[in-house]
C-alpha cells in the first residue's frame, strides 16, 4: 500500500458563529481562483473553527484577510494515499511503532482510488521521517 507523505501548513479561521459564515470563507478563497485540498470545521461555543488546506495557501491567506478574517497557521503532514481499506491502519501503525501520539486528523477522498490525510502529531518532523523512510 504504496503513500506519499509531506510537510505542508493548514490555515485555521476562528470566527463566530453566524450562518453563512462557511459560504463566505470558501466565496474569496474560489473566487480568488484557489482550489480547497481538505478542510474541517467545527464549532466550540459561539464560534467556528475552519481549518483549510489548499491549493496556494499564501494567496487563501491574503484572500481570506482581505474578506476580513483572522488567519492562523500550522504545520501539519498531508499524507496522499490509495483510498482503501486498511490505509490508517498501516498509517497510525507506523506512528504508534514510532511511539508517536496524533494530536488530530482528518481526511477526505479525492477520488474513489485516492485520498488525503491530514495529520498533526506530538512530533510532526519525527512523523514524516517516519512516514517517508518506512513507506520507500
Amino acid at each position: 500500500m504504496v503513500f506519499t507523505a509531506q510537510r505542508t501548513r493548514e490555515l485555521i479561521l476562528i470566527t463566530g458563529n453566524k450562518a453563512g459564515v462557511g459560504h463566505r470563507v470558501f466565496q474569496a478563497v474560489s473566487g480568488g481562483g484557489v482550489d480547497t485540498i481538505a478542510f474541517h470545521g467545527y464549532t466550540h461555543g459561539r464560534k467556528v473553527v475552519l481549518t483549510l488546506i489548499t491549493g496556494d495557501n499564501s494567496k487563501a491567506r491574503r484572500l481570506l484577510k482581505k474578506a476580513g478574517f483572522e488567519v492562523e497557521t500550522r504545520d501539519v503532514i498531508l499524507v496522499d494515499c490509495p483510498n482503501r481499506p486498511g490505509v490508517f491502519e498501516k498509517v497510525t501503525g507506523k506512528l504508534d511503532f514510532a511511539g508517536i501520539g496524533i494530536d488530530y486528523a482528518y481526511a477526505t477522498t479525492t477520488s474513489k482510488r485516492r485520498g488525503s490525510i491530514v495529520l498533526n502529531t506530538e512530533d510532526n518532523r519525527k512523523a514524516l521521517k517516519v512516514l517517508v523512510e518506512q513507506n520507500s
